[in-house]
């Protein structure tokens, strides 16, 4: 069986408040945030090298939290709409 080159997955799809909004969001970063400490971590001690990238990524993704979260704390509309689909490819680059 041939395996598909493309995949998307919904993952997000719905209406909520800017309460609950906030929370699946600022969870989903935290989520992220924390695989790129365990990954920095699991390198460094394996194989002593310190990557950039997880830093760099942690670093924008806590500054995304911040401006997400004072965007939801002003946000006076009872619900909002969340669509997120993720989108997954073989990377055609490496073989």
């Amino acid at each position: 069986m041939k395996v598909q080159t493309k995949k998307e997955i919904k993952l997000i799809d719905g209406v909520f408040t800017p309460s609950e909004a906030k929370s699946i969001l600022v969870t989903m970063i935290d989520n992220k945030i924390n695989y790129h400490k365990l990954d920095d971590f699991s390198n460094h001690i394996r194989t002593d090298r310190h990557p950039h990238h997880s830093k760099k990524r942690v670093e924008e993704l806590l500054e995304t939290k911040i401006q997400l979260r004072s965007w939801l704390d002003l946000v006076e509309h009872p619900s909002l709409k969340i669509k997120g689909t993720i989108t997954i490819e073989l990377d055609e680059d490496i073989q």
